[in-house]
């Protein structure tokens, strides 16, 4: 309609920017029409782009000290400001990257749906948006790892800083940070040795240097540093990556032997356990594996075995009770053990084996014999161990038996006697009660001879001198002149049962002497010992007598 002034507009679209009007209308679109004009207005509308913000947020909280803007990050491969807001073109993908910094991990890409979930990744944005991406970094926990490594305990002789009779341990601890960014550790030391194993003090004793040598953390005390177990004693030690340095700690403990266990002669180094041999645990704040922190070492004590033999009879070791004497706080008054006890024995004290008298009837202490078990050689009783030796004592009972050294019937001016000679075992007899028996199954006592000497001569029961003449024989029965002699069953021929009794007690059957050229009324034969100590030697006696055919007769001697 002419004469009116009109207003030219458009509707506007997200993401593009309108320019003014132009044409035939006024820079703010109004334009009025005259009648029969014909106008043109014009306006541009021009994308407005997108716009992009990467945020880069970095964690230090393992001692690290990077800042944001120390990573370099890029869009489409140009460096960017941290939280700066930079225009790019709608459509084209763009690249979101960072230079990585040494001790640190990508953690993350977030914020907008279209933000790539990767370093690398793209993005690409819509006419008109305005987008943020936010990179998260973190640094690298330091890879510190404590080692733990023991040497064998040294047994102290006084001369030094401990006491004698105590035992030193050395331990070190290593560290090494096997990260690749900065570490910082504190060191905490806390011993579980066996029982029986009591630790007197420990110290840090000095630090060590290693690829790394700069001690800059705080140490507890002055070192040597006294630390009570379990304490903090070194706080705050910084290792750069890749370094390594070492610690040394020395531990001085008092051995209990009545407290002692197997456990304190144990330790499996490879798996060290908490309560076996001198167990020592070190941890700190930051610590890669664990399973190397720990070390244990054993008591090498010396160890004494009690063992029984049995020499004779039927008693079995287990009959007997073993007592064991020696100063070392344990046996100091005597204390019995049975065949077989191991005890754990201190270097340099005397250890004496006994046993009570008379435990088993008819056995006596034949011997003590002690060996060391690592070459069987006699080290001698009392005996006296030294550090780390293993000793084998052996008490020996032997039965003990009457002996029959040698025994001879024979005769001597044509009157028979038994020659004998008799002990025991333990060769202590001074004398013998000697009874004769028939040995015609009535086991009839013929006569007892009481307090005897352990070896002479004695007259065959039943046979008598007078004046150095025999006058009376066994089987034969004679006038008081030894003559008219007839031959009668006495029981007291051939052969007798000869007991000693020495407590204890044998008894052997003896022969009647045979008639020898040697022997009659005017001539003396000398008697002959044959040893008898065996049934054998008995056995193969009688059968010669036997075997000769002579028999005994007063004057005479006849042949069957």
């Amino acid at each position: 309609e002419a004469n009116l002034p009109l207003i030219a507009s458009e509707t506007t679209q997200e993401g593009y920017t309108p320019s003014s009007w132009g044409g035939d209308c006024a820079p703010d679109g109004s334009i009025t029409l005259l009648p029969g004009d014909v106008k043109t207005c014009s306006i541009t509308n021009a994308d407005s782009g997108a716009s992009l913000t990467l945020v880069k947020t970095v964690i230090n909280n393992n001692f690290g000290n990077a800042l944001p803007d120390d990573f370099l990050p890029t869009v489409g491969g140009v460096v960017v400001v941290s939280g700066a807001s930079n225009l790019y073109k709608s459509n084209v993908a763009y690249a979101i990257d960072e230079t990585m910094v040494d001790g640190y991990s990508f953690v993350s890409i977030t914020g907008d749906a279209k933000c790539p979930a990767a370093l690398g990744g793209t993005i690409t944005l819509d006419v008109g948006d305005d987008v943020t991406c936010t990179i998260t970094n973190d640094d690298d926990p330091p890879a510190v790892n404590l080692t733990k490594t023991v040497v064998d305990p040294i047994r102290e002789d006084g001369t030094g800083t401990y006491p004698a009779g105590t035992y030193t341990v050395v331990y070190t601890v290593t560290a090494t940070n096997g990260g690749t960014g900065p570490g910082e550790y504190d060191l905490v030391d806390t011993f579980t040795p066996a029982v029986g194993l009591v630790l007197n003090t420990a110290e840090l004793t000095s630090y060590n240097a290693g690829s790394e040598d700069s001690q800059t953390g705080i140490v507890s005390g002055t070192m040597p540093y006294v630390f009570a177990n379990g304490d903090t004693i070194v706080t705050g030690e910084e290792l750069a990556a890749g370094l390594y340095e070492s610690w040394t700690i020395t531990a001085n403990f008092t051995v209990v032997p009545e407290d002692l266990t197997e456990a304190a002669t144990t330790c499996n180094m490879e798996a060290p356990v908490a309560g076996e041999g001198f167990y020592n645990f070190v941890s700190g704040n930051i610590i890669e594996d664990e399973s190397d922190n720990m070390a244990c070492t054993e008591l090498e004590l010396s160890t004494l075995t009690l063992m029984k033999a049995i020499d004779g009879g039927d008693a079995l070791p287990a009959d007997f009770i073993l007592t064991l004497t020696a100063a070392d706080g344990v046996n100091d008054s005597g204390v019995d053990y049975a065949s077989g006890d191991s005890i754990l024995a201190k270097a340099g004290v005397t250890y004496t084996l006994s046993e009570a008298a008379d435990q088993v009837a008819d056995y006596f202490e034949n011997g003590i014999v002690c060996l060391d078990d690592s070459d069987q050689s006699d080290v001698g009783h009392p005996v006296t161990l030294a550090e780390g030796q293993s000793v084998t004592c052996t008490l020996t009972n032997t039965l003990n038996e009457v002996v029959i050294e040698s025994l001879a019937e024979v005769c001597i001016n044509n009157a028979p006697l038994v020659g004998y000679n008799v002990n025991t075992t333990a060769g202590d007899a001074t004398s013998v009660d000697i009874t004769w028996i028939k040995n015609d199954g009535s086991d009839e006592v013929v006569e007892t001879l009481l307090g005897a000497s352990i070896s002479g001569e004695m007259l065959w029961p039943g046979a008598a001198i007078v004046d150095g003449v025999a006058v009376a024989w066994p089987g034969w029965s004679c006038d008081a002149n030894g003559e008219n002699c007839t031959q009668v069953d006495d029981g007291l021929t051939p052969t007798m049962q000869i007991r000693f009794d020495i407590n204890p007690t044998d008894t052997v059957i003896v022969d009647y002497p045979p008639a020898t050229s040697g022997c009659s009324p005017v001539q003396s034969s000398p008697m002959i010992g044959v040893p008898v100590n065996n049934p054998v030697a008995l056995l193969l006696l009688t059968l010669m007598l036997l075997a000769s055919g002579w028999y005994f007769r007063p004057a005479t001697m006849r042949r069957f």
